[in-house]
């Protein structure tokens, strides 16, 4: 509603906003085009490492190998061996 506002206000303006948009997306995209493979790289890493899944995951890993490093077992504590009773 209020965009036709203003276009009934402003046509030009409008039509400027418009051109802007068309290119600083063009502009984006040419620079996304013309990144160097080591950009891409760090790029997918730190798009990867910045979801909470890999906050996860790390919480597990760095859990379990400071319980196998302070000589907790986790299959001992999980299984109950026979004994020669």
């Amino acid at each position: 509603m209020q965009q036709n506002q203003d276009e009934k206000d402003n046509p030009a303006l409008s039509k400027v906003i418009e051109r802007n948009i068309r290119t600083s997306i063009h502009l984006r995209s040419k620079a996304a085009q013309q990144r160097s493979l080591q950009s891409r790289i760090s790029d997918t890493i730190t798009s990867f490492s910045g979801r909470m899944i890999f906050a996860y995951v790390h919480i597990v890993w760095f859990g379990l190998w400071i319980l196998l490093n302070t000589g907790v077992s986790v299959c001992v504590c999980l299984i109950q061996f026979p004994t020669d009773s």
